[in-house]
């Protein structure tokens, strides 16, 4: 496979799994997630979400990239350092179905802690193996704290006693 190949490839994986995790919501964010109560400071506004995203994901795609071609493959570090990006993604897509469909603001404040965790021990392990590809990184890092803030914020202000179940 030719190198430009790789690097689509490994841009599309995250990009191809946002997409897929949003459409799920598309159909049914409307009324629910408008009537929630959420702190002006934290409140984004949505047509600047998407470009955000995108960019993030592309460099996120991208610094995946980097560690695997500087680790010849999925061998060494570089299998600890994608497995916690992989695992990180997961935790993120879910964090959309999570929020939208069940409305369990509680779990998904979980699930999103947990990507969150993830993308720190991501940054971590692809630092050693590749300079750039660990700052590529944080942004997706500061996204997810920025997330994981705005979804504490938003369960604290709509808090029912709905727990965490």
């Amino acid at each position: 496979m030719m190198e430009w190949a790789k690097i689509a490839v490994a841009i599309s994986i995250p990009q191809l799994a946002s997409y897929l995790s949003s459409h799920v919501v598309t159909t049914i964010e409307g009324s629910w997630y408008a009537s929630l109560k959420k702190p002006d400071v934290f409140n984004t506004p949505s047509w600047i979400i998407s470009p955000i995203e995108i960019t993030i994901y592309s460099a996120t795609g991208y610094a995946s990239y980097l560690v695997w071609r500087n680790k010849d493959g999925f061998g060494g570090n570089a299998t600890m350092a994608l497995a916690a990006y992989g695992i990180s993604l997961a935790f993120n897509f879910a964090w959309l179905p999570i929020c939208y469909q069940t409305k369990r603001l509680g779990l998904a404040t979980v699930g999103s802690l947990a990507a969150w965790g993830c993308a720190i021990h991501c940054v971590r392990r692809f630092y050693p193996i590749s300079t750039v590809a660990g700052r590529l990184t944080i942004p997706y890092l500061a996204m997810l704290s920025y997330r994981t803030l705005f979804n504490i914020a938003v369960w604290w202000h709509n808090y029912e006693g709905e727990g965490i179940d």
